[in-house]
């Protein structure tokens, strides 16, 4: 029978801890006082909301590495609030290693509206998504793993062209049983087979593979919020144009932002020289800001010989004033609530 501390720790969220993956650990009450944060030993954190990472639980010095970690769950709290549904900036790093999933949408059944798109086009997009989500994606592999990977394909060529005979008798897509004259028809062929032998791979009861599916915003955010909710659920808090480049600069929220001439409402920057001068800000800059869209182009590193915090990513958000449209809007209350029907 396992032993008492083998089910305590089975039991705990500390059963969680991997030292190659970045984790935020916090504790409350008198355990946050004493500083206990279930290691081995107390900590000398006496804060009230505390958050730490751990390096190590027990280091040849005999004591727990850990630093402080206030900046990233306030960071994340920060975004939750704000923000609605991020999206992967196009191009990026983070866009080419997600492949087909970068631009996958949620859908929302409304009882608002009726859907717009052609149901056939969309089980037709949905299979295509399918066929390039099983197939592995070389812009995330390295050098020696893409070689490892082309020398796994050439073993794969005679059962290849078995599957182009057999879909050459099925279908009329397939031109030719020599692969030299298939390749000069596009199809996705290729594609297919190769879908079909990663599900083999991953379905085989024997196999130990995980098929990897990496989140469309790197974990930024678990919530999947409709324009609608954004907009009721996310109220309007107050920033200030700072700059002007390309773009506005908008300090929002403890961020900096961009915000669109077009949806600035006449906005201006701040004057930095009647500001220093005269000790005077005209308050054209001040304005109530909502989160437009948020792009997440390199997310954090948090797994590896040394997971990486918040600041080596990069992350965009654009805001939108609505300083103006909150004043004319005929019923300011939530559609679903007593008072929204009343008015």
């Amino acid at each position: 029978s396992p032993s008492p501390f083998a089910t305590l720790l089975r039991r705990s969220k500390f059963a969680s801890y991997d030292p190659k993956i970045g984790q935020v650990y916090t504790t409350f009450g008198g355990d946050a006082h004493r500083g206990n944060y279930g290691v081995k030993r107390p900590l000398a954190l006496r804060t009230r909301e505390p958050f730490i990472t751990i390096a190590s639980v027990d280091s040849l010095q005999q004591q727990t590495e850990w630093s402080h970690a206030e900046r990233e769950a306030r960071w994340i709290r920060k975004v939750a609030e704000v923000s609605s549904s991020p999206e992967v900036a196009d191009g990026s790093d983070l866009w080419k290693k997600l492949g087909p999933n970068a631009k996958s949408q949620w859908k929302v059944n409304s009882d608002f509206a009726l859907g717009t798109a052609d149901p056939a086009s969309e089980v037709e997009k949905a299979s295509q998504d399918h066929i390039q989500a099983g197939i592995p994606n070389i812009d995330a592999m390295s050098p020696k793993q893409f070689q490892r990977y082309l020398e796994s394909l050439r073993a794969l060529r005679p059962a290849f062209h078995k599957f182009v005979e057999a879909e050459r008798a099925r279908t009329s897509k397939v031109q030719s049983s020599n692969l030299l004259e298939q390749s000069r028809y596009p199809t996705e062929i290729h594609k297919i087979f190769l879908s079909n032998h990663s599900a083999q791979r991953v379905n085989d009861p024997d196999s130990k593979i995980l098929e990897q599916d990496a989140h469309p915003n790197g974990a930024l955010t678990y919530t999947h919020l409709t324009k609608l909710e954004h907009y009721f659920w996310r109220q309007p808090l107050p920033g200030r144009v700072v700059g002007k480049m390309k773009t506005l600069t908008a300090s929002f929220a403890g961020f900096n932002t961009r915000l669109p001439p077009s949806q600035s409402e006449g906005l201006q920057p701040i004057d930095w020289r009647s500001l220093v001068e005269r000790g005077v800000d005209t308050g054209k800059g001040i304005s109530k800001f909502r989160v437009s869209l948020m792009e997440v182009s390199t997310p954090p590193r948090v797994v590896g010989h040394k997971p990486d915090g918040i600041s080596n990513m990069d992350v965009r958000m654009h805001v939108s004033s609505h300083g103006r449209l909150d004043m004319v809007r005929a019923n300011p209350h939530l559609p679903w609530t007593r008072d929204y029907v009343s008015q």
